[in-house]
């Protein structure tokens, strides 16, 4: 539109100004007002060449429809050259602001089957409707600041716009309505079908996001359960946010916001594992895995106390499910109690052997038994036999000592 030109590089440090009008990266200064791109609601833009003689005067024009102001922010210059600094502007804030100025005719497109502008209504099967008069866009004519376009020969009805506002983003509508026209209704209708998926997906992800506060909430109690939140199990937490979850940096304040929350709350670990319970019931899977989560946390630290294990059956009952992590410490734990009982009956058959008892024996008989053999084997009682004999005595006694003192500690005797 305006002939080649390199392209410009704005900065905080390097703005570009023209004039009054200073342009940073994301907003523009003004006679000292500061303005963000997103509330310029339209950009007029005039450009008008005059040659008298041998001299060409450019006169250029800007407006800028500001959000919440009544009148447009004007910036008008006159150059002797083409190639004017508020050109170069022009095509910068345009370029900004193109997405936005687009947003509001392609929702009314969408909601309407058509858009207004300059009076008419330009819809999405290519008509347009100007005072009853109905013209199609495949016969527009466009001049530099103004749209033309006739119907039924030359002497029909004529529809002439100034399109000097937000002429590029006429433009890019009608350059879309020309290759894929569509029936408003069918427009509007697969809009709405659009509106509604987008929403349903809104609605589950923030669904989706209470959930995960839900489950921080829960892991903030587990983690206080014991009075206090340990460096390792913050490092368990750590982990689970970033690299199983992968949340963003925005979600893990969130995420941490719920776990403080929680933690110093006065609601209980059950009320937060039943909000899990109640949602998640259908999907063992993802109840299985807080389990296997909550017991990590509580081993981080290499012990697994008598709070945090009440509290993994808790949840464990609440969502009638087992976690697999703790499944299987239990199983090696009750392993590890089955030899450990194993090995102490073995060590009891031993004892009792050595004492000369078998089967089960009472207190009065560990106490019979160890005063015969006593009086057999006591060296005391054996210091009128030779060397070999008092070490035979010696040795006996001492197995006859390691058996009572045996079932001393298990019946006190």
């Amino acid at each position: 539109m305006f002939g080649n030109s390199d392209p410009i590089i704005i900065s905080e440090t390097n703005p570009f100004i023209v004039g009054e009008l200073t342009v940073f990266p994301s907003h523009l200064q003004c006679e000292g007002t500061k303005l963000v791109f997103r509330d310029i609601l339209h950009i007029g833009w005039f450009w008008q060449s005059t040659t008298i003689g041998f001299m060409n005067t450019q006169q250029m024009r800007m407006s800028l429809y500001i959000r919440g102001s009544s009148s447009p922010l004007v910036i008008g210059r006159s150059s002797m050259y083409v190639a004017s600094k508020l050109v170069t502007a022009y095509q910068y804030i345009a370029k900004e602001t193109f997405e936005s100025r687009l947003g509001p005719y392609m929702s009314q497109l969408e909601e309407h089957g058509y858009f207004l502008y300059g009076g008419a209504k330009f819809y999405s099967d290519g008509v347009i409707d100007s005072e009853g008069n109905r013209f199609n866009v495949n016969d527009v004519e466009i001049a530099p600041f103004e749209l033309f376009c006739r119907q039924g020969g030359w002497f029909g009805p004529r529809l002439k716009l100034d399109i000097s506002i937000d002429k590029d983003v006429l433009l890019g509508i009608l350059g879309l309505i020309i290759k894929h026209p569509q029936a408003p209704d069918t427009l509007r209708a697969t809009a709405q079908k659009r509106q509604e998926a987008e929403q349903a997906a809104k609605e589950a992800e923030q669904v989706a996001n209470n959930i995960l506060m839900d489950v921080f909430a829960l892991i903030g109690k587990f983690c206080k359960a014991d009075g206090r939140v340990s460096s390792e199990e913050l490092r368990v937490v750590t982990h689970f946010m970033r690299n199983v979850l992968h949340l963003d940096d925005d979600m893990q304040i969130k995420a941490i916001a719920a776990f403080n929350r929680a933690k110093d709350s006065s609601q209980t670990f059950k009320f937060y594992a039943n909000r899990l319970r109640n949602i998640y019931k259908a999907d063992r899977d993802f109840l299985v895995g807080i389990i296997d989560l909550l017991f990590e946390i509580a081993v981080a630290d290499n012990e697994l106390s008598a709070k945090e294990e009440f509290l993994i059956v808790d949840a464990s009952l609440i969502f009638g499910a087992q976690g697999t992590a703790y499944s299987r410490y239990c199983d090696a734990k009750s392993k590890r109690q089955t030899d450990e009982k194993k090995n102490r009956q073995k060590e009891e058959v031993h004892y009792a052997k050595v004492l000369g008892l078998k089967g089960s024996c009472t207190k009065e008989d560990v106490k019979k038994a160890y005063r015969e053999l006593a009086t057999q084997y006591h060296p005391d009682l054996a210091q009128h036999l030779g060397p070999k004999l008092r070490e035979v005595a010696e040795a006996e006694m001492k197995k006859i000592n390691e058996a009572f003192e045996y079932f001393q500690r298990k019946y006190g005797v």
